[in-house]
């Protein structure tokens, strides 16, 4: 197996066309379809299925997609490490972000840290829990920001940040937006939108089932995007930390007898070596004011900028 074959047979993934992934790849079509039987032969089965003038991965292709996805990754890290270490100038952090966590609070943080950087790169990868814990003990990730509500194993050391939270959210027309309180009651047979990568998904089914409650399942993604756009078209309601709210026309409300949090940290591998930059930026972190989500902190113009007027 090459490298480039991996490379084209990701990029048929993202593209579902072969006329695009050759584009994409820089290469003609021909040369990357011979490249893809190719690896078919190798792993003993097709990875596509044609539907008409459309593909489908087989069983087969959607298994390599996600291992050969990571042998990508690894690939990309192996280059960047090999690139740091003939350009020491050039230095970078692979940090993963949690994509539930709310944007408002990392956003200021990452900006303070670029001022203070000198020069240091951030490399921000979208990852959710059990993938962020992958990625680290593999190498792909020098530290993550992760939300959790449950322990974490010893293998990792973990720094505090902010507790975030989790209330209903809804359409601020919602019917329950302008209930004086709410209780888990309240969602008895309401509509509700499953966010597959929450970490307190599951304890929140369980409780209803505890207390003999049902919501109507009229939604599910992994996707927070689209979990919120449909929230705010009115398609229903979920449970979710109260700092993800992005969307316009989305509120949140507290829960009085659901009162749950999670701890947002920065996690890193136990006894793994720290390049200094990557310290520097931990040591940042944790010193970091993360008080005050919503702070709109003016950005200092840099050296190579001119300040208005």
């Amino acid at each position: 197996m090459e490298f480039r074959q991996v490379r084209y047979f990701l990029a048929v993934c993202d593209h579902m066309s072969f006329t695009r992934a050759a584009e994409a790849c820089s290469v003609s079509q021909p040369a990357l379809s011979v490249a893809i039987q190719k690896l078919e032969d190798e792993l003993g089965g097709p990875l596509f299925l044609r539907e008409g003038r459309g593909l489908l991965l087989t069983e087969l292709g959607k298994a390599m997609r996600t291992h050969l996805g990571r042998l990508e990754e690894t690939r990309q890290v192996a280059k960047r490490a090999a690139r740091s270490i003939v350009d020491r100038e050039m230095e970078m952090i692979d940090v993963g972000v949690m994509c539930t966590v709310g944007s408002r609070r990392i956003g200021r943080a990452i900006a303070r840290w670029s001022q203070a950087s000198g020069g240091v790169e951030l490399l921000l990868h979208d990852v959710w829990g059990e993938r962020a814990q992958e990625l680290l003990l593999s190498g792909v990730l020098d530290c993550a920001i992760i939300g959790r509500t449950a322990p974490l194993s010893d293998r990792f050391l973990s720094t505090p940040l902010f507790d975030e939270p989790f209330k209903l959210v809804m359409a601020s027309g919602h019917p329950l937006a302008s209930a004086s309180s709410l209780t888990m009651a309240s969602l008895d047979g309401r509509a509700y939108v499953d966010r597959l990568r929450c970490e307190f998904r599951e304890t929140f089914f369980d409780v209803l089932a505890d207390r003999k409650l049902e919501v109507d399942l009229v939604m599910r993604s992994e996707r927070e995007d689209w979990i919120q756009t449909a929230i705010a078209a009115g398609h229903g309601v979920t449970i979710a930390p109260c700092e993800m709210l992005l969307s316009e026309g989305v509120v949140a409300r507290p829960i009085e007898d659901l009162q749950v949090s999670r701890h947002v940290e920065i996690v890193t591998v136990r006894g793994r070596p720290r390049s200094a930059p990557l310290e520097r930026f931990l040591a940042f972190l944790g010193d970091f004011d993360w008080s005050n989500p919503t702070e709109q902190t003016p950005i200092e113009p840099t050296q190579t900028e001119q300040p208005p007027g």
